[in-house]
């Protein structure tokens, strides 16, 4: 289990199912600076659904990049996250459903994202 300073807990939800964290969503930036600082590789690898908003995410791409690697994402929701092309390491999200780009500055979709076979368009 991750203890979330109290100052951080309108930033961070998390959700566990027998002691697996399922579910991260982040609201700020200092949400995401301790997560990416305090969350490993081990915590990922069970996270099923991710949500952040409201961050400029640039700052955060390593920390996003292997979690892309380790996770089991089946919903990414990268709401206002100020976004003006769709991250390359979403392509190694085999297990995607479900894509929430809404808010951002996207003027084209890649053509790698049709290679997302489980991902609704």
């Amino acid at each position: 289990m991750i203890n979330i300073p109290s100052n951080l807990e309108k930033s961070i939800q998390l959700e566990w199912e027998n002691n697996f964290l399922v579910e991260l969503s982040l609201f700020d930036t200092q949400g995401l600076t301790f997560c990416s600082q305090k969350i490993g590789v081990e915590t990922l690898q069970s996270l099923q659904h991710l949500s952040i908003s409201y961050v400029n995410i640039d700052s955060f791409s390593q920390w996003l990049k292997l979690l892309s690697q380790h996770a089991e994402l089946r919903q990414l929701n990268l709401t206002m996250t100020d976004l003006v092309q769709v991250p390359a390491w979403i392509k190694n999200l085999g297990h995607l459903e479900h894509l929430d780009l809404t808010a951002n500055r996207l003027t084209e979709l890649p053509a790698w994202m049709s290679h997302l076979k489980q991902l609704e368009l």
